[in-house]
């Protein structure tokens, strides 16, 4: 019995260690991009929204934002730069953030992930669908 609990420790452990990865997709017509989050309060709670269709535009003339339906909880989570290919959240604003130039550091700039792919072609989208990848 002591071996058996050991081993569910054990997979639990690794489970509660590593988690599940936060993957999701961005498309707009033919063009799909994957993002991976990371593990904060913010990324958690706007994956738990999903899914969202948003429209994408730009901003600064380095970023794409989208008005956000809801408002993730950020509490905690720090402050951030924003590097190309990032996934941000703007608190003060309450917009989604993608970065296709360098952002510096901003108070309230949280940042969610990183593209993984696709990046280049989604950022010319002006509407995209974002869902939990499968």
């Amino acid at each position: 019995m002591r071996a058996v609990f050991a081993i569910f420790a054990l997979i639990l452990g690794a489970n509660l260690a590593f988690g599940d990865e936060m993957k999701i997709e961005f498309t707009c017509e033919n063009t799909v991009a994957t993002a991976i989050l990371n593990d904060t309060n913010t990324a958690k709670s706007f994956y738990a929204n999903l899914p969202l269709e948003l429209n994408l535009k730009d901003y600064a003339g380095r970023e794409k934002i989208a008005d956000l339906p809801m408002k993730p909880d950020f509490k905690n989570d720090p402050s951030s730069e924003g590097k190309i290919g990032d996934l941000g959240y703007f608190s003060p604003w309450g917009n989604l953030v993608l970065f296709y130039k360098a952002q510096p550091y901003y108070d309230g700039l949280i940042k969610l992930g990183k593209f993984q792919n696709g990046f280049e072609e989604i950022i010319k989208c002006e509407r995209v669908l974002i869902k939990k990848a499968e």
